[in-house]
């Protein structure tokens, strides 16, 4: 997945969970907290070469869950629900990274200190046709840009989204 599959379909994820109980969302924060992994890890896998995969550190169980974990912890002490929500968009895009497809980065350090290759580098030259080819890759993107798309029209007008986090 690239972008509109993480960002639409954890924001979908959110809603119907902010649907199903009394939290209110600030949806920026699912959105960054959506590519956060890939903000991360992309451009240090580009920058190092020693880097085995565009997956590693921020791409872990470990992050996810230490971030969930500061998430629960502000809430129950009255701290709102961004860090939680930032925390669940974070797990939302490894698990539609299907990371544990690689054990060893996903569960790091469990399975040792090393993270292993995920074809990145594959991935970054041939990402056309992925596109045109995969629908493990088209379906999604394509399932997300609708529900982003929706979300834009959603938004209302005057920037209250960059204001308040609210599309609805």
């Amino acid at each position: 997945m690239v972008f509109f599959g993480h960002v639409g379909l954890t924001a979908a994820a959110a809603r119907l969970i902010e649907n199903r109980t009394a939290a209110r969302i600030d949806y920026r924060v699912v959105v960054f907290g959506s590519m956060f992994p890939d903000v991360i890890d992309k451009p240090l896998f580009m920058l190092f070469s020693g880097v085995p995969s565009g997956r590693f550190f921020t791409h872990t169980l470990l992050v996810a869950l230490a971030l969930l974990g500061v998430g629960v912890y502000r809430y129950v002490r009255g701290g709102g629900t961004g860090a939680l929500a930032f925390g669940g968009a974070v797990l939302a895009h490894d698990l539609l990274d299907s990371m544990w497809v690689y054990p060893r980065s996903f569960f790091w350090p469990l399975l040792g200190w090393g993270f292993e290759p995920d074809g990145s580098a594959d991935w970054l030259t041939g990402v056309a046709g992925i596109f045109l080819t995969n629908p493990a890759v088209y379906v999604p993107e394509a399932a997300g840009a609708c529900i982003v798309l929706y979300m834009g029209l959603r938004v209302r007008s005057g920037g209250a989204f960059f204001r308040t986090g609210r599309y609805h």
